[in-house]
């Protein structure tokens, strides 16, 4: 058999825990506080959340059939064959690898001498308050929006805000940030849905469109509970 054949084939694995407590998987990804939080914040609704429900029961047993050391994960085989392939198409093929540092960390650790065959490795900075800006203004000129100066402060400090908290990820968060507050500022208008509207205010991005972010209230909760614990103290 050819070197590629040899590296195709599967070699066994380790075999699936005896058992998986459902509990300690549901508690470390957070579902549970979301499933409480959806039925506190929406009244009545029950299909829906009946069906989300499921949906999160199926992502759960899933995130249990796929791990690192599962047998039915092929990862490892399949990092094998790219390596082979590289190596026997390395005058004519270009892999590139794209993630998160940890992550790409981790994936890289997977294999030993992975990391060295690949030439070039390059690392992106997280960007700056004021490159964030500068995307979100980009971002809403290219859909015929703008922020009135009030809210390009309020903006500002939205921006210094997120970048503390959970699950920041960079022009990707902001354009989310942009998509809500887009969301609101049309709710704005339309709730006085007699009055004229010039081009102007309709493009205006303004400050309550961006304060009635959540962002701005869990920052408020966070202080209170940091003064807390300094008076506990």
């Amino acid at each position: 058999m050819s070197e590629q054949s040899n590296a195709m084939s599967i070699a066994p694995q380790d075999p699936l825990p005896a058992a998986v407590s459902l509990r300690e998987e549901l508690d470390a990804v957070g579902i549970s506080d979301v499933l409480a939080q959806l039925d506190r914040e929406l009244i009545g609704l029950k299909p829906v959340k009946t069906r989300i429900r499921e949906i999160s029961s199926l992502l759960l047993i899933e995130r249990v059939l796929h791990r690192p050391d599962n047998e039915r994960d092929y990862g490892q085989e399949a990092i094998e064959i790219l390596l082979q392939v590289m190596e026997n198409q390395r005058a004519d093929l270009v892999v590139i690898l794209a993630g998160y540092g940890e992550r790409m960390d981790k994936f890289f650790a997977s294999n030993p001498g992975f990391r060295s065959r690949i030439a070039h490795h390059i690392d992106f900075p997280e960007y700056a308050d004021d490159e964030l800006l500068s995307i979100a203004e980009m971002m809403l000129g290219e859909q015929n929006y703008r922020f009135s100066p009030d809210a390009r402060e309020a903006f500002v400090r939205y921006i210094a805000l997120r970048k503390t908290q959970p699950l920041f990820s960079n022009a990707r968060s902001i354009r989310n940030a942009l998509d809500r507050i887009r969301l609101r500022q049309a709710n704005r208008l339309v709730s006085d849905i007699d009055r004229l509207l010039t081009a102007d205010q309709i493009m205006s991005i303004e400050p309550p469109d961006v304060l009635a972010s959540r962002v701005f209230s869990d920052s408020v909760d966070q202080s209170r509970v940091e003064r807390g614990s300094e008076r506990d103290a």
